[in-house]
């Protein structure tokens, strides 16, 4: 049975897996994958941990089969398992990497039009940089609410915090991250 995946049939995706459906386990993988290990890489700040933590998070979820009991949308779920697991990676390794600069040329390499390639790498690593500069909870709170579509109820699930905390949060975090922009010379409007 192939279906499409939507956010109001994740639970039933988690319960076709849970009932034995292989095929449920590869959907949640294409599905939430990507935005798992770029929210990771937000906090871990090393794309290969990102990728390992991001497997430990379905590893987990495959293994241990947690009881989802749907009180956040399963994204909020599974992020809130990979949040835990990377604050403990973290906790273990106590150190940060960044992007190498020979990865960001792979990455143009590989594009027709080089030059807005280049452009546009530039601008993101200066938002990227920008974004490692804040305080761990302001970086952490942009990722999940502009990166990965998250509410700020759902951003509170995972950071556990409230809906409230968040919209603070998120408010200081963003006249903050306006403040490096500015001092770097950067000349986008933070929304």
């Amino acid at each position: 049975m192939n279906e499409t995946v939507t956010p109001g049939n994740d639970r039933q995706l988690y319960e076709r897996f849970l009932s034995g459906n292989s095929d449920a386990v590869c959907e949640m993988v294409k599905k939430y994958s990507d935005s798992l290990i770029l929210f990771l890489n937000g906090i871990l700040k090393d794309p290969a941990a990102s990728e390992e933590i991001s497997s430990e998070t379905f590893f987990k979820l495959i293994v241990k089969h947690p009881k989802y009991r749907g009180e956040a949308s399963f994204k909020t779920y599974l992020f809130s398992i990979g949040r835990n697991l990377a604050v403990d990676h973290l906790r273990k390794v106590q150190k940060e990497e960044v992007f190498s600069e020979e990865q960001l040329l792979e990455n143009i390499k590989e594009t027709e039009n080089i030059e807005e390639t280049v452009l546009k790498n530039e601008r993101d690593r200066e938002l990227y940089s920008a974004l490692d500069r804040l305080q761990p909870d302001y970086s952490e709170a942009l990722y999940l609410t502009y990166f990965n579509g998250l509410s700020a109820e759902d951003v509170g699930k995972v950071m556990k915090k409230s809906r409230k905390q968040v919209e603070n949060l998120l408010y200081r975090a963003k006249l903050s991250l306006k403040k490096i922009l500015l001092k770097d010379g950067f000349n986008y409007e933070i929304v």
